[in-house]
């Protein structure tokens, strides 16, 4: 059953760059292409404005009109059907793109609701283009659809939009990046309340402000900690401290050796001396060393695992000179030691 809508709705701008061939008569074809592509900047890129109105995923179907059977394009937005109406031309030439994902800016877009279908009226070709493949940034989710079939339902959420992913090889490419933001290169289907993501061709890791993600041992110690080293063995010979908490300042350097700061308030870091690290635990064994006021040079020994945003790391110490304990210490890249 088709549900005909005529009220314009207040469209949710899109986000996507875009691409467009424009396409004037079945006898010749004139291109216009314009390209909006996301910076890789420090600062987060603008968000590149867009005239598309609907995008989706071109099919066609047989229908009765007057007594005879005709072919309808439609235009699928994940579960929506918007069916496509216009002069003969744009018809023919929309037939003809069976299967191809387009985008259609000029057209009054109904406001949908509840409805799994309705009709979008075309004007013009000008108002037709077959999309190229567009960026889309997000974080790759994973929610449960249905607790007694045990299937999950993969999405790319975007602010408050969220564009699910449904073909199994997709979800393949993005199941790595659960909880994590990308961009993505795919098609891209968009009414301004539903999305649907397909034909992912590239997947790329993008760091939010603040983000952590290390890729070596190097990258995961490098920066500004501060945190405690909390005293709860003495050696059998105390050297400058008691039990109880005490404070650590550590700038580490992108060498993962040179080093500032200090232990216990009072004596000064020398280097640091990286000695095991396993990235898919996130564990990490070092060395701080430092020097005391009178001179001489002590190590303190480090056996501990990052949290999941690679900015606490904590686990046991032990000293020769301090004694022996617990430890915690926070990143913060922008704190001076």
């Amino acid at each position: 059953m088709q549900l005909s809508f005529s009220a314009r709705s207040s469209r949710t701008p899109s986000f996507f760059p875009s691409m467009r061939r424009r396409f004037a008569t079945s006898a010749c074809v004139a291109v216009l292409a314009s390209v909006f592509a996301v910076g890789a900047a420090a600062d987060a890129p603008e968000t590149p404005s867009s005239d598309v109105a609907l995008r989706g995923k071109l099919d066609v179907r047989n229908v009765l009109r007057d007594g005879d059977r005709v072919r309808e394009p439609i235009l699928m937005v994940g579960s929506r059907v918007y069916a496509l109406e216009g002069a003969a031309d744009v018809v023919e030439a929309l037939v003809s793109w069976r299967r191809k994902f387009v985008d259609l800016d000029g057209v009054d877009v109904p406001d949908v609701g509840e409805a799994n279908e309705a009709r979008v009226t075309i004007g013009s070709l000008d108002d037709c283009a077959v999309q190229e493949p567009v960026a889309l940034e997000g974080v790759v989710t994973a929610s449960e659809s249905d607790a007694k079939k045990r299937t999950t339902t993969y999405a790319i959420v975007r602010g408050d939009r969220r564009y699910v992913v449904a073909d199994s090889s997709d979800i393949r490419k993005l199941k790595a990046f659960e909880g994590k933001n990308v961009v993505v290169k795919a098609q891209i289907a968009d009414d301004g309340s539903v999305g649907a993501v397909e034909s992912v061709d590239d997947v790329e890791r993008k760091l939010l402000p603040g983000e952590r993600e290390p890729r070596n041992q190097k990258e995961a110690i490098a920066g500004n900690w501060k945190g405690v080293l909390d005293v709860k063995k003495l050696p059998s010979n105390p050297g400058g401290s008691g039990k109880g908490k005490y404070p650590v300042a550590v700038t580490i350097l992108d060498d993962g050796e040179g080093a500032s700061g200090k232990v216990f308030g009072r004596y000064t870091v020398e280097r640091i001396r990286l000695r095991k690290f396993r990235a898919k635990t996130r564990a990490l064994e070092f060395d701080i060393e430092y020097s005391l006021p009178q001179g001489g040079t002590y190590s303190i020994m480090l056996d501990g695992a990052f949290t999941a945003d690679w900015k606490t790391l904590e686990g046991s110490w032990s000293s020769s000179f301090l004694g022996s304990g617990d430890f915690q210490f926070e990143y913060g890249a922008d704190r001076e030691s």
